[in-house]
């Protein structure tokens, strides 16, 4: 029985260490379904808030003041970042950290213009609709052939030169200092009747968020957690020998 009890103990310490918590905004815009805690996203809400923490603002004009592991801006039909929102969350990734930022077609062309500043990039309004495969080798891909999109912006190849990660330029990686941003400009691939068909995309997301570029730990750090859990429940049976 002691022994099932440390090995719980060890599985919930390692499971602790991979929680985060991810910043994202308040619901704005005219589409605010389309979001973390909108009705459009209920059920990838719930797979994210299962594991980690969310917590939102009003704006990210000083992300300093907060406390958080990874930032994630939803997109906001009719709006756009401020300046010093921008240079704010430039200043966050440039210092060795990730963000992703979601985008959508034509009719955001605003907000994907602001949200593109961040990382010196652009793209061409649009509405283009299909499974879109893989053309990438980094992380966020492993394991996916492709994904589900309903209506997006295209990205461009040749500006903020981005990683393209599908084959139809509506998701690309950019490194802005020493950090890295994901941008997507769609937002329906994780709404209610798609997240099934993207599970694996959406899982590799958050285990781009999982592991900060700064902060990740070393594997001493696990091993001389776990070592230190273990040696605890050994003094506590050697006690009731």
């Amino acid at each position: 029985m002691k022994k099932i009890f440390c090995i719980l103990i060890l599985i919930s310490s390692v499971s602790n260490l991979l929680a985060i918590t991810i910043l994202t905004q308040t619901a704005q815009g005219s589409r605010a379904d389309l979001a973390f805690n909108g009705s459009s996203w209920t059920t990838y809400t719930s797979m994210v808030t299962a594991q980690h923490t969310l917590v939102s603002v009003n704006n990210f004009e000083n992300l300093n003041a907060q406390s958080f592991d990874a930032l994630w801006v939803d997109q906001e039909l009719g709006n756009t970042l401020s300046a010093n929102e921008v240079t704010s969350i430039q200043n966050y990734v440039s210092a060795g950290n990730k963000a992703i930022l979601i985008g959508e077609n034509s009719s955001w062309n605003d907000w994907n213009n602001s949200i593109l500043s961040i990382v010196g990039g652009s793209a061409t309004g649009g509405c283009v609709s299909e499974f879109s495969t893989s053309t990438s080798t980094h992380p966020v891909m492993d394991g996916i052939s492709g994904v589900e999109f309903a209506c997006g912006s295209v990205l461009s190849s040749s500006t903020g030169s981005p990683e393209i990660l599908v084959s139809s330029n509506l998701a690309g990686v950019y490194q802005v200092g020493a950090g890295e941003v994901i941008v997507i400009l769609e937002s329906n691939f994780l709404d209610n009747g798609r997240v099934a068909a993207n599970t694996d995309f959406a899982n590799n997301l958050l285990q781009f968020l999982e592991d900060p570029i700064n902060t990740v730990p070393e594997p001493s750090t696990f091993f001389l957690s776990g070592l230190t859990l273990l040696f605890t429940c050994y003094l506590g049976k050697r006690r009731r020998v």
